[in-house]
């Protein structure tokens, strides 16, 4: 120990501890608050005073060494839109994410809500934020990327772990209704379609307006952009208001899985629980914006107590038009665009918040729709899918649209209505195929499909089976056969010719790849006759006579 020092010589004092110094502001060396912009009243982030945080000033010299601008002239950062950015993602962790529009929050002044897109994610899972849950891109230039006392108890944004994200990737992807997939794979729905269509498609559905809809007893998240009438798009005008979150709160908690209670705009007479259906494990979006559609006629509106007024008055218990399947408590019925123009009209824009490709630029009217029904006894029809079909296909397509809703999905209803499209082409004696092109999930079952209806003919077959011979069997297109088979290895070329081959194990092998068989078709339950045969002359409905539906031109129309 040194007693004492000669005159004049001063103890240097100890160099800070820069340790906790990093590119972000830890919990201890700041505590930040978040403030309205002076410019336009976006959330920003300012730096706190130095008196009250004695080590910014040594964050601040750490950082000028290493040549990062911590802030901008004006020391906020704002969000904006185009900007690239960490947001959260699921079960609390953050992606890199497009801010592709921003808004008040509705029922709020001074909160604004910014409209994200994951980049490794399909558009289904674009969402609504606040500012505490995005935060700066790590390596952003410009702006600091600090912690709010709002974002305690947040976890840091998560680094991409590349030999996990591969071994993801490399792995078997299961075909589930709410999997994602990259933009990559998301293009595909969009071959044939020229640059000018692409894009323009890609701005009018640039932001997903409707996040939720109840329908019937379910409260589903939708995964894209719908084009419903422009008074739909935005949420209703007390949307956020404390007389809005009460009825929310009175309404909304039967809907958990967990609560029980009356169904809210049911027209069920026994209480049943409102199931919710989630594109993911969110949370719940921030922004929602919810339509409530009457599950029979398809109506939908803005409030709940109008759906619930309209549920009163609503006699319509299944689809309308001709019941020409019927299978224990399956049934399947074929409604005219032409005489069932509103209802069909309102199944395409329920259809779009979950398909991405669709278009609603043509009419319905040359369209036919066979729509999937579960019945319950002393409800009605309640719909589960449904497929549409040109009434006359210069390209002999059997299906222009399919969909089976978010809530029915994995239960074999998905190959069930491709197997029906195919039985009405096998009672018209003609093969048929899908239009194109097909959704990342569509693209999969039908893959599947054929996978599991082909395989077993060429099992049985003795030496030798054509694809003319699969294809008047199956009425599946010859070059979707061809294409199936070569894609999952049976189909291959050898010695000038093409030749199929199953190994020891091969067909139970692809079978089990392809999935669960989907519920079969009874075609003695199908009762069906070709619409050019003989079509409806005439329905009354509401005691006012229709003429049928006029013979379309053979270049026909696109839904």
């Amino acid at each position: 120990m040194v007693d004492a020092l000669p005159q004049g010589f001063h103890v240097p004092k100890p160099s800070p501890d820069l340790s906790h110094v990093s590119y972000r502001l830890s919990r201890h060396s700041a505590n930040v608050s978040a403030m309205p912009s002076p410019s336009g009243g976006y959330p920003a982030l300012s730096h706190p005073h130095t008196e009250h945080h004695p080590h910014d000033a040594a964050f601040r010299a750490a950082a000028g060494d290493s040549g990062v601008n911590l802030a901008p002239p004006d020391g906020h950062w704002s969000i904006e839109v185009d900007m690239v950015v960490s947001a959260r993602f699921q079960h609390r962790d953050f992606e890199e994410a497009v801010v592709l529009d921003k808004r008040l929050k509705p029922g709020h002044r001074h909160t604004y809500e910014y409209y994200v897109h994951y980049k490794k994610h399909n558009r289904r899972l674009d969402t609504w934020l606040t500012a505490k849950h995005i935060r700066p891109r790590l390596g952003y230039q410009g702006t600091p990327s600090v912690r709010t006392d709002a974002d305690s108890d947040l976890p840091e944004p998560a680094r991409p772990n590349k030999k996990k994200s591969e071994k993801k990737h490399n792995g078997k992807r299961k075909l589930d209704a709410l999997s994602v997939q990259s933009d990559g794979a998301e293009s595909s729905e969009h071959e044939g379609m020229d640059r000018a269509a692409l894009q323009q498609h890609e701005q009018a559905t640039r932001v997903k307006t409707i996040t939720r809809i109840q329908f019937g007893k379910y409260l589903m998240d939708t995964w894209y952009f719908s084009p419903f009438p422009p008074e739909y798009q935005k949420p209703p005008a007390n949307h956020g208001s404390g007389q809005q979150q009460q009825q929310q709160q009175q309404h909304a908690q039967p809907c958990h899985p967990h609560h029980s209670g009356q169904c809210c705009g049911t027209s069920s007479s026994s209480p049943s629980k409102c199931r919710r259906v989630l594109s993911g494990d969110m949370g719940g979006h921030e922004g929602e914006h919810t339509l409530y559609f009457c599950e029979f006629c398809l109506s939908f509106y803005r409030y709940q107590s109008e759906l619930q007024r309209h549920s009163r008055y609503c006699s319509l218990r299944h689809p309308p038009g001709d019941e020409i399947y019927r299978k224990d408590n399956l049934s399947v019925f074929e409604v005219d665009g032409y005489l069932a123009k509103v209802y069909c009209e309102n199944l395409c824009y329920l259809a779009k918040l979950f398909l991405d490709h669709k278009t609603l630029q043509y009419d319905v009217e040359p369209f036919l729709f066979y729509v999937l029904c579960e019945y319950e006894e002393g409800v009605g029809y309640h719909l589960v899918g449904y497929f549409s079909k040109e009434k006359r296909s210069a390209q002999d397509y059997n299906v222009a649209c399919i969909l089976t809703l978010p809530q029915h999905q994995r239960k074999g209803y998905g190959k069930f209505l491709i197997q029906f499209s195919y039985e009405l082409n096998l009672l018209e004696n003609k093969t048929g195929s899908p239009e194109k092109p097909l959704s990342d999930l569509g693209k999969a079952s039908y893959r599947a499909y054929w996978t599991q209806v082909l395989l077993p003919i060429i099992d049985k077959a003795d030496n030798s089976i054509s694809i003319e011979e699969l294809s008047r069997q199956t009425a599946i297109k010859a070059e979707d056969i061809e294409k199936t088979l070569k894609q999952i290895g049976v189909l291959k070329y050898f010695h000038g010719q093409y030749i199929l081959t199953l190994g020891p194990g091969t067909m139970e092998r692809l079978l089990r790849e392809a999935g669960k068989p989907g519920v079969p078709v009874d075609r003695s339950a199908l009762h069906w006759t070709p619409w050019y045969f003989a079509p409806p002359k005439e329905i009354t409905p509401d005691g006012n006579t229709l003429r049928r539906s006029p013979s379309p031109s053979p270049s026909g129309g696109k839904e």
